[in-house]
């Protein structure tokens, strides 16, 4: 493998998620995100599901959390 893109993680607790990435690993966080589409629904084979995210930027390195 050349480069790591993206890697997205499913939490329990977001917010927990994210007072660790910005805490303890010194990532920036931006705004968390709602939503839902089906799409989603297809990709996590879980119909109706509602998603919250955030992504963070800490140098090359950027990580998604999602709760479902």
């Amino acid at each position: 493998m050349l480069e790591l893109f993206h890697v997205g993680l499913t939490v329990k607790d977001l917010q927990r998620s994210l007072a660790f990435y910005r805490d303890v690993a010194g990532m920036a966080a931006g705004e968390i995100f709602s939503g839902h589409s089906l799409e989603f629904d297809t990709l996590t084979n879980n119909p109706g599901a509602r998603l919250r995210g955030v992504s963070s930027q800490g140098g090359a390195v950027h990580a998604s959390a999602t709760r479902v």
